[in-house]
């Protein structure tokens, strides 16, 4: 540990400073008498305490000096075991269906019309279309559809249940669905 000392300053008459009016002042002269009194007190019985004969300068009102204790900066804790919270990246298909959370109005198809618009997205990707082509053409994700479903990289635990399940067992470039969640039916591919 060192011993440093530390200048603080104080902001005196800062309303006064700042357009305070005549009353800001006339109560910092009533504080500044009231501290004054008060330290002429307390001076007599400090004095009496102290008795080194050392008379000290008043402070100056504009700052104040303290002494602290200043502990050495440790290196970070376990540098090397920190890890990032696991992530990983993901493009989508969404096929809501009517009732489904955050569905707008305008979607009409049944639960099960949903499912099987999905599958049919999964079978075109396994059939050699890309996940970007398929989402631009039948996902109903406007946020994404126009950006080839790319959600960009998640950590886990932020997709809905079974869709932030099976994004963190799957391998690279590898695509599941139709994975139902709150908010229709989802194909993913994780991307990174």
């Amino acid at each position: 540990m060192r011993l440093r000392s530390v200048t603080l300053a104080l902001a005196l008459g800062l309303a006064g400073a700042c357009g305070g009016g005549e009353e800001d002042e006339a109560t910092s002269e009533e504080e500044a008498a009231e501290g004054e009194a008060e330290g002429e007190a307390s001076e007599g019985e400090e004095g009496a305490e102290e008795g080194d004969g050392e008379d000290e300068a008043p402070a100056d009102p504009d700052a104040l000096e303290l002494d602290v204790e200043v502990e050495e900066l440790a290196p970070p804790e376990d540098a090397e075991r920190r890890v990032a919270p696991e992530q990983r990246g993901i493009a989508h298909v969404l096929v809501r269906f009517r009732g489904a959370e955050r569905a707008p109005a305008s979607v009409r198809r049944s639960k099960e019309e949903a499912e099987a618009r999905a599958r049919e997205a999964l079978e075109r990707i396994e059939g050699g279309e890309t996940l970007a082509a398929v989402a631009a053409e039948m996902s109903d994700d406007d946020a994404n559809k126009d950006h080839g479903g790319d959600m960009g990289t998640l950590p886990h635990g932020l997709l809905p249940g079974p869709v932030d399940t099976a994004l963190f067992e799957m391998e690279v470039d590898e695509v599941r669905g139709p994975i139902e969640s709150p908010f229709g039916y989802h194909v993913i591919q994780r991307t990174r």
